[in-house]
């Protein structure tokens, strides 16, 4: 009897273990599953996440190329406004270089201008002192003269020429001046007009030829003697 009551609480000892065995393990068993449960919904979140995280990584990527096109043209733009730029400098220096020519030819053009007056008015000073001499020549009769009165007549007659000629290159002058603000008198670049050189040519050519007649007439007598800075002044504004 006695092992028989022994031998029972053993079966009974042995049934208790194993029950909290397998309440252990059904415990087990739940918890796994309460985890997994928990795992699957995060790895739902975790994958919904990722989907994001792709979805904003394919909108940078296509914003870097839009980006990456954008700066492609924009330097492709600034090329061509430094090329523009350049350009616009060289034309403002070319600019500047006619118009400093311009400014060049207008100040020689003053001084020709001015050289010009005062030649005309030693002319008159000259033409009213041989008009003068030979008055008091033939009124005073300090001396027979050489050649007659209509020979001196062409003489006064071709000082009179030389000064139509001296303000018809003046007129021209004046012209040149009003009509060439920039344009025409950068095309010349600072060279007289044909025209103006072959007036004063000859004028100073029939200057040295009157000139000559009367060194070798010397028919006029000189009570007082002609300005000398006349013929100076002359040769210095045509030459």
């Amino acid at each position: 009897m006695k092992e028989q009551l022994s031998s029972g609480q053993d079966v009974k000892k042995e049934e208790e273990k194993t029950e909290d065995v397998v309440d252990e393990q059904l415990q087990t068993l739940v918890e796994l599953r309460k985890m997994t449960h928990t795992q699957k919904d995060q790895i739902k979140q975790l994958q919904k996440d990722l989907d994001t995280y792709c979805c904003e990584v394919e909108s940078l990527r296509e914003n870097i190329e839009r980006l990456i096109r954008q700066n492609k043209e924009l330097l492709r733009k600034n090329g061509s406004l430094q090329k523009q730029g350049r350009m616009l400098l060289l034309e403002r220096a070319e600019i500047l270089k006619r118009l400093q020519q311009s400014e060049e030819n207008t100040l020689q053009l003053r001084r020709v201008l001015n050289e010009t007056n005062r030649a005309c008015k030693d002319l008159e000073v000259q033409k009213q002192w041989d008009e003068e001499t030979a008055l008091a020549a033939i009124t005073k009769g300090q001396q027979s003269p050489r050649f007659s009165l209509s020979e001196l007549r062409d003489v006064l007659q071709e000082k009179n020429a030389l000064k139509v000629k001296v303000l018809e290159l003046e007129e021209k002058m004046e012209q040149i001046r009003a009509s060439s603000p920039g344009g025409e008198i950068e095309s010349n670049r600072g060279t007289p007009s044909p025209n103006m050189s072959l007036s004063s040519t000859s004028l100073s050519k029939q200057l040295e030829e009157s000139q000559l007649q009367h060194e070798k007439k010397d028919n006029i007598p000189s009570p007082q003697t002609s300005p000398p800075q006349t013929e100076r002044k002359l040769k210095s504004c045509f030459y």
